[in-house]
């Protein structure tokens, strides 16, 4: 269909101010939301509100943060998170102690709910994870090891950490050196007396992403061998066997270790369950 270049022009002009009515409306409804982190934080320091008022506002979180990373939005989120204080307390207390778990059996649909939601917001290229926070998602994959939900999250956001920013880097020396993560998984593959159950399938993938960048970074590289024991025997002895036996059952296709391919793996599994995730 022809257009005069004054209809092309009206079109541009339209679609121009139709941009910007968006962005004025976002602007309020991000402010409203990172003030509410605070309404958040008193929910869930107070024993009075129902824990599934918390489950399916952390939830709604998740769900923004998703829409603020896929539509190119973060650095209209950062001003106001930058300013509320709480939001690190908030996760810190939500990780050690949720409060709709009292038997240590449970991880607990709050846990799992916050979890998802830190996902998100690092899929956004911020850094909001303090220390803290990072070893208490690495102890919770450990401490769980049944616990299939719990494990695709943290994988994915050990994924997205080998992105090339410096928010992303810094978090994946945490989670993979600081927090002992490389060194547990290594130490429960070396230990384990039973079939790959639980978080093993999840240690390919992760190493296979390892090998990957070790390949291309030497200072990476380097890093593991200086502070990883038998690291090097993980790898030809249990890792490369594992490999081949699970390239065979997809055929003779690679594993894929790229991240964003593990998102969309990620995204198809059913975070809709409200049962809470025995053991």
């Amino acid at each position: 269909m022809f257009t005069s270049p004054s209809q092309q022009q009206q079109m541009l002009e339209e679609q121009q101010k139709l941009t910007k009515r968006k962005q004025i409306t976002l602007v309020p409804l991000i402010k409203t939301i990172c003030e509410s982190i605070k309404t958040l934080a008193d929910i869930f320091f107070d024993k009075r509100f129902p824990d599934h008022i918390l489950q399916a506002a952390l939830s709604f979180l998740r769900s923004f943060f998703h829409y603020l990373s896929i539509h190119d939005k973060v650095e209209e989120i950062k001003p106001y998170l930058d300013g509320c204080s709480c939001f690190v307390s908030l996760f810190e207390g939500l990780l050690d102690n949720p409060k709709d778990n009292e038997s240590p059996s449970f991880l607990g649909l709050t846990r799992l709910r916050g979890i998802e939601a830190l996902n998100e917001l690092l899929h956004c290229n911020t850094d909001y994870f303090s220390d803290k926070m990072i070893f208490s998602v690495v102890n919770l994959f450990f401490n769980y090891p049944w616990n299939t939900f719990l494990h695709s999250v943290v994988t994915d956001i050990i994924m997205y950490s080998f992105e090339s920013n410096t928010a992303c880097l810094r978090i994946r020396d945490k989670l993979l050196f600081e927090s002992g993560f490389i060194k547990k998984a290594i130490e429960s593959e070396f230990e384990k007396k039973n079939s790959e159950v639980g978080f093993f399938g999840f240690f390919t993938l992760i190493f296979a992403r390892i090998e990957s960048v070790a390949e291309t970074d030497e200072e990476f590289k380097e890093k593991i061998h200086n502070s990883i024991e038998r690291y090097d025997d993980y790898i030809n002895k249990i890792h490369k066997i594992k490999l081949t036996k699970e390239r065979t059952v997809l055929g003779n296709r690679s594993l894929s270790c790229d991240e964003d391919q593990f998102s969309s793996y990620v995204q198809d599994f059913s975070y809709s369950t409200e049962k809470k995730q025995h053991v």
